[in-house]
Protein backbone atom coordinates (compact mmCIF):
# COMPACT_ATOMS: atom_id res chain seq x y z
CA UNK A 1 0.00 0.00 0.00
CA UNK A 2 1.84 3.07 -1.28
CA UNK A 3 1.53 6.66 -0.12
CA UNK A 4 2.05 7.77 -3.75
CA UNK A 5 0.44 6.41 -6.89
CA UNK A 6 2.56 5.86 -9.98
CA UNK A 7 1.11 3.13 -12.18
CA UNK A 8 -2.66 3.03 -11.66
CA UNK A 9 -5.50 1.14 -13.26
CA UNK A 10 -8.52 3.32 -13.97
CA UNK A 11 -11.93 1.65 -13.77
CA UNK A 12 -14.65 2.48 -16.26
CA UNK A 13 -16.71 3.99 -13.45
CA UNK A 14 -13.83 6.32 -12.48
CA UNK A 15 -13.38 7.39 -16.11
CA UNK A 16 -17.11 8.02 -16.50
CA UNK A 17 -17.18 10.06 -13.30
CA UNK A 18 -14.14 12.09 -14.39
CA UNK A 19 -15.73 12.78 -17.76
CA UNK A 20 -19.09 13.86 -16.31
CA UNK A 21 -17.87 15.73 -13.22
CA UNK A 22 -14.77 17.43 -14.63
CA UNK A 23 -15.68 17.62 -18.34
CA UNK A 24 -12.42 16.10 -19.66
CA UNK A 25 -11.85 14.64 -23.13
CA UNK A 26 -9.46 11.80 -22.24
CA UNK A 27 -10.67 10.69 -18.79
CA UNK A 28 -8.37 7.66 -18.43
CA UNK A 29 -5.23 9.71 -19.02
CA UNK A 30 -6.58 12.63 -16.95
CA UNK A 31 -7.21 10.35 -13.94
CA UNK A 32 -3.72 8.81 -14.28
CA UNK A 33 -2.15 12.28 -14.31
CA UNK A 34 -4.15 13.36 -11.25
CA UNK A 35 -3.21 10.15 -9.45
CA UNK A 36 0.52 10.78 -9.97
CA UNK A 37 0.38 14.14 -8.19
CA UNK A 38 -2.27 13.29 -5.57
CA UNK A 39 -1.40 12.95 -1.91
CA UNK A 40 -2.56 10.11 0.31
CA UNK A 41 -5.11 11.39 2.82
CA UNK A 42 -6.37 8.37 4.72
CA UNK A 43 -8.17 5.04 4.52
CA UNK A 44 -11.92 5.47 4.10
CA UNK A 45 -14.79 3.02 3.77
CA UNK A 46 -17.98 2.96 1.77
CA UNK A 47 -21.48 2.47 3.18
CA UNK A 48 -20.95 -1.31 3.24
CA UNK A 49 -17.74 -0.94 5.26
CA UNK A 50 -15.37 -1.85 2.40
CA UNK A 51 -12.06 0.03 2.81
CA UNK A 52 -10.45 2.23 0.16
CA UNK A 53 -7.58 4.71 0.11
CA UNK A 54 -8.38 8.36 -0.46
CA UNK A 55 -5.96 10.50 -2.47
CA UNK A 56 -6.56 14.17 -3.24
CA UNK A 57 -5.01 17.17 -4.95
CA UNK A 58 -6.49 20.61 -5.59
CA UNK A 59 -10.07 19.57 -4.90
CA UNK A 60 -9.95 16.33 -6.93
CA UNK A 61 -10.50 13.24 -4.79
CA UNK A 62 -9.58 9.74 -5.93
CA UNK A 63 -10.91 6.67 -4.16
CA UNK A 64 -8.37 3.89 -4.76
CA UNK A 65 -8.80 0.18 -4.02
CA UNK A 66 -7.33 -0.80 -0.66
CA UNK A 67 -5.19 -3.68 -1.95
CA UNK A 68 -4.18 -2.58 -5.45
CA UNK A 69 -3.56 0.68 -7.27
CA UNK A 70 -6.93 0.80 -9.01
CA UNK A 71 -8.91 4.06 -9.05
CA UNK A 72 -12.50 3.20 -8.15
CA UNK A 73 -14.11 6.63 -8.42
CA UNK A 74 -13.29 10.31 -8.83
CA UNK A 75 -15.17 13.20 -7.28
CA UNK A 76 -14.79 16.83 -6.41
CA UNK A 77 -13.87 17.66 -2.82
CA UNK A 78 -15.88 20.20 -0.91
CA UNK A 79 -14.34 23.49 -2.05
CA UNK A 80 -14.29 26.58 0.12
CA UNK A 81 -11.83 29.45 0.67
CA UNK A 82 -9.64 28.45 3.57
CA UNK A 83 -7.06 30.17 5.70
CA UNK A 84 -4.02 28.58 7.31
CA UNK A 85 -5.85 28.65 10.62
CA UNK A 86 -8.75 26.69 9.20
CA UNK A 87 -6.37 24.19 7.58
CA UNK A 88 -4.62 23.59 10.93
CA UNK A 89 -7.99 23.10 12.56
CA UNK A 90 -8.96 20.57 9.88
CA UNK A 91 -5.74 18.62 10.40
CA UNK A 92 -6.34 18.52 14.14
CA UNK A 93 -9.87 17.27 13.58
CA UNK A 94 -8.57 14.58 11.22
CA UNK A 95 -6.01 13.45 13.79
CA UNK A 96 -8.73 13.42 16.45
CA UNK A 97 -11.05 11.37 14.24
CA UNK A 98 -8.29 8.86 13.52
CA UNK A 99 -7.52 8.53 17.23
CA UNK A 100 -11.21 8.09 18.02
CA UNK A 101 -11.46 5.38 15.38
CA UNK A 102 -8.44 3.51 16.77
CA UNK A 103 -9.72 3.90 20.33
CA UNK A 104 -13.21 2.63 19.47
CA UNK A 105 -11.88 -0.35 17.53
CA UNK A 106 -9.45 -1.19 20.33
CA UNK A 107 -12.22 -1.03 22.95
CA UNK A 108 -14.43 -3.25 20.79
CA UNK A 109 -11.62 -5.79 20.41
CA UNK A 110 -10.98 -5.82 24.17
CA UNK A 111 -14.71 -6.16 24.87
CA UNK A 112 -14.88 -9.03 22.38
CA UNK A 113 -12.15 -10.86 24.28
CA UNK A 114 -13.83 -10.24 27.64
CA UNK A 115 -17.18 -11.44 26.33
CA UNK A 116 -15.63 -14.57 24.83
CA UNK A 117 -13.94 -15.35 28.15
CA UNK A 118 -17.20 -14.88 30.05
CA UNK A 119 -19.03 -17.04 27.50
CA UNK A 120 -16.51 -19.82 28.04
CA UNK A 121 -16.89 -19.63 31.82
CA UNK A 122 -20.69 -19.62 31.56
CA UNK A 123 -20.71 -22.62 29.23
CA UNK A 124 -18.57 -24.55 31.73
CA UNK A 125 -20.94 -23.55 34.56
CA UNK A 126 -23.91 -24.56 32.42
CA UNK A 127 -22.41 -27.97 31.74
CA UNK A 128 -21.72 -28.54 35.46
CA UNK A 129 -25.03 -27.20 36.73
CA UNK A 130 -27.83 -29.55 37.70
CA UNK A 131 -30.28 -26.91 38.89
CA UNK A 132 -32.85 -25.93 36.24
CA UNK A 133 -33.16 -22.29 37.40
CA UNK A 134 -29.38 -21.88 37.25
CA UNK A 135 -29.24 -23.48 33.80
CA UNK A 136 -31.93 -21.09 32.57
CA UNK A 137 -30.07 -18.12 34.02
CA UNK A 138 -26.80 -19.23 32.39
CA UNK A 139 -28.56 -19.74 29.04
CA UNK A 140 -30.14 -16.28 29.24
CA UNK A 141 -26.79 -14.64 30.02
CA UNK A 142 -25.10 -16.60 27.22
CA UNK A 143 -27.79 -15.47 24.80
CA UNK A 144 -27.40 -11.81 25.86
CA UNK A 145 -23.61 -11.96 25.49
CA UNK A 146 -23.88 -13.57 22.05
CA UNK A 147 -26.22 -10.77 20.93
CA UNK A 148 -23.77 -8.16 22.21
CA UNK A 149 -20.94 -9.95 20.42
CA UNK A 150 -22.91 -9.82 17.17
CA UNK A 151 -23.22 -5.99 17.51
CA UNK A 152 -19.48 -5.35 17.83
CA UNK A 153 -18.59 -5.46 14.10
CA UNK A 154 -21.23 -2.81 13.36
CA UNK A 155 -19.80 -0.56 16.09
CA UNK A 156 -16.37 -0.86 14.47
CA UNK A 157 -17.82 -0.05 11.04
CA UNK A 158 -19.63 2.97 12.48
CA UNK A 159 -16.35 4.30 13.87
CA UNK A 160 -14.75 3.85 10.45
CA UNK A 161 -17.66 5.63 8.74
CA UNK A 162 -17.40 8.60 11.11
CA UNK A 163 -13.70 8.96 10.33
CA UNK A 164 -14.44 8.60 6.62
CA UNK A 165 -16.79 11.59 6.77
CA UNK A 166 -14.07 13.70 8.41
CA UNK A 167 -11.49 12.50 5.87
CA UNK A 168 -13.72 13.39 2.92
CA UNK A 169 -14.17 16.90 4.28
CA UNK A 170 -10.44 17.20 4.90
CA UNK A 171 -9.66 16.15 1.33
CA UNK A 172 -11.03 19.45 0.08
CA UNK A 173 -8.19 21.28 1.81
CA UNK A 174 -5.37 19.37 0.15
Amino acid sequence: MNAKLTDVIVTKHAADQAESRFNVNDPYNWVRQKAKSADFISVICNSQGKPARLFAKKGVCLAVDYTEDKVITVYEGNKSPISDKLARFAKKELAKAEKDEVRTIRKADILRGEIEMELGELRIKLARSRSLPKQLAYKARISALEMRLADLPEEKNEARRKKTQVVKGFAAFV
